[in-house]
């Protein structure tokens, strides 16, 4: 879970351990049904994930390469084909200073 600094997003950063091999970020939009309509305040159990930005969203992949030791900076975009693999990258975290930051540990 990433902080976007906003309190109507949520961010989720998944590991490629699985699949395509790609670094994967979900966007979510709080107050929106899976159909991209406001539900409000989405009250109730049934709206559970609209409330919480899960029913509504788009997917984004990490762009750039891995560096051979320190560090980079990537960007994000819709291009699967552009986007960072790696066959087995399983720890990845926020920087414990700076909640918006992503960092990753290569296996």
């Amino acid at each position: 879970l990433i902080s976007t600094g906003e309190e109507d997003h949520v961010a989720i950063m998944t590991s490629p351990d699985y699949g395509t091999q790609a670094f994967r970020l979900y966007v979510g939009i709080k107050g929106y049904q899976t159909d991209g309509q406001s539900c409000g305040a989405c009250a109730g159990d049934e709206n559970l994930l609209a409330r919480n930005g899960l029913a509504f969203g788009s997917w984004w992949f990490l762009e750039g390469n891995l560096p051979s030791s320190g560090s980079v900076t990537g960007s994000f975009g819709t291009n699967i084909g552009a986007s960072m693999k790696y066959s087995k990258h399983e720890d990845v975290d926020t920087n414990p200073n700076n909640p918006t930051q992503v960092v990753m540990g290569n296996e």
